[in-house]
């Protein structure tokens, strides 16, 4: 077994399943082939392995995760990098074989450069679609944190107001409109990092 838990490849295959995600998602087809060398068989126990743990990764059925943070009434913000006037909250995609919240703190370091140290999760939204795909999503309120925010992939970062958020411009507008109607009528207020 190698560290990430998986068997090892055998010299001469390639693991070309990089997006598990678009692979599961796009395609409904079932493969078979004859296993014609001990390799084949290996490589097959790879591949097994490899989607086991991309499974479990999903087994909370949740695609993605944003982390918000309060500073006084405002929240962190980052832009998509390609427009910078579309703000969101920091956040993305989980990778197979992370957990929710491994993926949280990566991609709120990722997007930051802040390392998140207590959190917890505030909202979720199981019938979340992007694109015409069901993405399921969690929020976590990131409450203690270590790291001053700053731009780090071509995006903006800024503190903002909440309501910037809501504007009809951003992608996830909606999205966030039905966050902060769900932290008012649950009393979830701000906390200061």
């Amino acid at each position: 077994m190698e560290a990430d838990g998986l068997p090892a490849l055998p010299e001469g295959y390639e693991d070309t399943s990089n997006n598990l995600d678009e692979v599961c998602i796009e395609h409904d087809e079932v493969f078979v082939c004859d296993l014609m060398s001990k390799e084949d068989i290996q490589a097959t126990h790879y591949a097994i392995a490899k989607l086991e743990l991309f499974l479990r990764s999903r087994a909370q059925g949740l695609f993605s995760v944003a982390a918000l943070l309060f500073l006084g009434n405002k929240v962190l913000a980052v832009s998509r990098r390609t427009n910078h006037t579309d703000l969101g909250l920091p956040g993305g995609k989980i990778d197979y074989g992370e957990s929710p919240e491994e993926a949280l703190v990566r991609e709120l370091r990722e997007e930051t450069g802040v390392t998140a140290l207590r959190f917890m999760p505030v909202f979720e939204d199981r019938c979340r679609v992007e694109c015409g795909e069901s993405r399921p999503a969690r929020v976590y309120l990131v409450y203690s944190w270590e790291g001053e925010p700053a731009a780090i992939e071509n995006a903006s970062v800024e503190w903002v107001l909440p309501e910037k958020l809501w504007d009809s411009s951003n992608s996830f507008s909606e999205y966030n409109k039905k966050l902060f109607a769900h932290l008012k009528e649950t009393g979830t207020g701000a906390v200061n990092g």
